[in-house]
């Protein structure tokens, strides 16, 4: 008996062409040349060939060819990424427009529970300090999830009071109302001496510097930075003297003229529109003793030994520092969170609030 792999099929024609295709006695008839022979399946009473392989080529009416899956997997898979990005800009806006319409949180911490200048043991007078983190978006409260915690530490451990802002408020709003507007209970609201202004990525990184002694009592404005160019060198931190004896007048241009920024084309921040407007207000001489500049090794950006934030790189001109952080938040707030927790195990246990 030959084997069942050299057998082949043989077309029948004539008169039994009529009949079945499968023959007990196959013959070594070359199959013809629209199929391929498969190899033959052994049965007890006969020979059956298998299902001949069709030549997709041949046959272009095939519906399930290589060229439809692979045609097919690509469809699929461009519409997984529309749907994806479609889902997150639906998010995003959800997530802006419930943001711009809620009204800011104010969240206390509330450490000054008796006068400072009246504290047991005081020679000088204590300024009451109020450090003030807002975050503006919903990708900049993100940002400030990161530094939250170590600057509540910081604030509680000098004894000043803290608060967080999560909303839409301009940062003259803020300060206006945190000096003038009772925006703390009742029990708890104090006039404060001094205002520290924090971006969302800005946290203190030494608990032994009280940032207020860095500040001198006959500057209006300090700024960790340099003023001239406060879009791109700072500022992470801005510092008020609500004592100065311009503080209402100063911040009464600052609040009048946030408003005509708006049309300008390039971004600006709120730092940004304060310095433009106490230029144009005050002559040079004026604004030097004014403002104040807290330069390295206190802040360097990421090297400082007292504040550290981010320092926006070039090629960004037509965003604002905040702008370009919310743009890159996600590896801003990594790189935060390890820095936090760096700080916090140098400076165990004063992190813990608990």
């Amino acid at each position: 008996m030959e084997a069942a792999g050299n057998l082949r099929l043989r077309t029948p024609s004539g008169p039994s062409a009529s009949r079945s295709r499968v023959r007990s006695r196959p013959t070594d008839v070359a199959p013809s040349d629209s199929v391929t022979a498969g190899p033959l399946i052994y049965y007890p009473t006969r020979y059956a060939a298998a299902v001949p392989r069709i030549n997709d080529a041949k046959y272009p009416h095939r519906f399930f060819t290589k060229r439809t899956i692979l045609m097919g997997s690509a469809i699929l898979a461009a519409a997984s990424v529309v749907v994806m990005m479609t889902w997150s800009l639906l998010s995003q806006a959800l997530d802006n427009w419930y943001w711009n319409g809620a009204e800011p949180q104010w969240i206390w911490d509330h450490n000054i529970y008796e006068p400072p200048d009246n504290a047991p043991g005081n020679t000088t007078p204590v300024r009451k300090l109020l450090i003030l983190q807002r975050a503006t978006s919903p990708k900049a409260s993100k940002i400030l999830d990161a530094t939250y915690r170590l600057n509540r530490a910081y604030a509680k451990h000098i004894q000043a009071d803290y608060v967080r802002i999560d909303g839409m408020l301009a940062l003259c709003d803020i300060v206006f109302d945190a000096i003038n507007v009772k925006v703390a209970p009742e029990e708890a609201w104090v006039q404060y001496d001094c205002i520290i202004v924090l971006d969302p990525d800005a946290v203190f990184v030494e608990f032994g510097i009280n940032m207020s002694d860095m500040f001198g009592p006959n500057h209006l404005v300090g700024i960790a930075g340099n003023m001239t160019d406060a879009d791109r060198y700072g500022s992470g931190m801005l510092w008020w003297n609500t004592r100065h004896r311009e503080s209402n007048a100063a911040l009464s241009l600052w609040v009048d003229g946030s408003f005509s920024f708006h049309h300008r084309d390039l971004p600006k921040d709120d730092i940004t529109i304060l310095f433009d407007v106490l230029r144009n207000a005050y002559n040079p001489p004026e604004l030097f003793t004014m403002f104040q500049e807290l330069q390295p090794p206190q802040v360097d950006y990421f090297s400082g030994t007292a504040v550290r934030f981010f320092r926006k790189p070039s090629g960004y001109e037509r965003m604002s520092r905040l702008q370009w952080l919310e743009a890159d938040w996600e590896d801003v707030a990594i790189v935060l969170e390890q820095l936090v927790d760096a700080i916090c195990f140098k400076s165990h246990p004063k992190c813990d609030l608990t």
